[in-house]
């Protein structure tokens, strides 16, 4: 999509949340960080680390690409302290007895090269408002479906934190979760805090490419809409953060073509999409599917991530619903329920 055409849905939402209920929440000035040598080292120090990513529409499959995929047939049963009743229904999520995430901040982390007309300041030059949306889905009757999963019911428990900024040079070669890694890490360390209550969404401009490794060859621009990963660093131990390639008019990633914050939806969408997974699955051994039913894998977004396709078989959008916070619309995508044994907007939709 043109910057011209996303500047003129920039405008339009913005004179769009003026007038609905609820005042519209103010844009945090950015904190600037940089990424340090020490960053990459420490990256390159991780102990551990999980990424489960959120696959194109235009890819054969069921949307689920994790690091660890080859090894879940060995949890065909009996772990997690006993989930056989859950998987009576073949949709179910399975828990693996795994760290969930009952309440945490949420930090904004845009990547911004030098010479970019995308702003951190004004995200809506590129990215729709983050912020706004971070916070309304952290009080919305769909956040709640997680309750069931981290064992909380209290409201607002995902709240907004610190808005960063990370200025890079323009460079050939895409970048790597490595990389990724190397900004969470620096996030983290000037919020002074990590762990579970931390929580790192990264954001890319358009066209910048990301791949899982330097092989290039899992990447943004020809597998995935975004993904959430965790990892262990050697200094300041866990970090959990979401990694959001710029999905604005992307296709396999799109939202309808009457979204009401046009192709912003998709990033709300994707970033809904991601939050939701951390929360019930940060590290890929707590709520996944587990049944042998061809869903094997799936994540709590995963389930609910259905696509529109034309007589020839050719992707036209994700499939999202009208869902309304705090008097702002967005067409997001539903969450699988346990409770409901569905997809639904809440957590008692049945």
């Amino acid at each position: 999509m043109s910057s011209a055409k996303v500047l003129a849905w920039s405008i339009a939402l913005c004179c769009a949340l003026t007038g609905v209920a609820g005042s519209a929440l103010a844009q945090q000035a950015p904190q600037k960080i940089a990424v340090t040598a020490a960053d990459r080292a420490a990256a390159s120090g991780v102990r551990q680390s999980f990424i489960s990513a959120f696959t194109k529409g235009t890819q054969a499959g069921t949307g689920k690409l994790r690091s660890d995929v080859l090894t879940l047939t060995r949890h065909s049963g009996g772990a997690g302290g006993g989930f056989g009743d859950q998987t009576q229904f073949p949709g179910d999520l399975g828990f693996l007895g795994g760290a969930t995430i009952a309440a945490a901040v949420q930090h904004p982390i845009y990547l911004i090269p030098t010479g970019s007309p995308c702003s951190a300041a004004n995200p809506l030059t590129c990215w729709g408002n983050v912020s706004q949306f971070i916070a309304d889905l952290g009080t919305s009757p769909l956040i709640h479906i997680t309750d069931q999963y981290v064992g909380a019911r209290a409201d607002n428990r995902y709240p907004l934190g610190t808005v960063f900024q990370v200025s890079y040079t323009p460079q050939k070669n895409p970048f790597t979760d490595a990389d990724m890694q190397a900004v969470a890490h620096a996030a983290a360390l000037a919020q002074g805090k990590a762990g579970y209550g931390q929580v790192f969404h990264i954001f890319l401009v358009p066209g910048q490419d990301e791949c899982f490794d330097s092989t290039f060859t899992v990447c943004a621009s020809n597998v995935f809409c975004a993904y959430h990963s965790s990892a262990v660093f050697p200094d300041v131990g866990e970090v959990v953060y979401s990694v959001e390639p710029n999905v604005v008019g992307v296709l396999g990633c799109n939202p309808q073509a009457n979204s009401p914050n046009g192709p912003f939806d998709a990033t709300y969408s994707v970033l809904s999409h991601e939050t939701i997974e951390l929360i019930t699955d940060p590290d890929g051994t707590a709520w996944f599917n587990i049944t042998d039913s061809g869903l094997l894998g799936s994540e709590i977004g995963d389930e609910c991530l259905f696509w529109l396709f034309d007589a020839q078989g050719n992707f036209i959008s994700t499939n999202d619903v009208l869902q309304v916070f705090h008097g702002r619309p967005y067409q997001i995508q539903t969450e699988y329920n346990n409770a409901a044994h569905s997809c639904t907007t809440r957590a008692f939709d049945f």
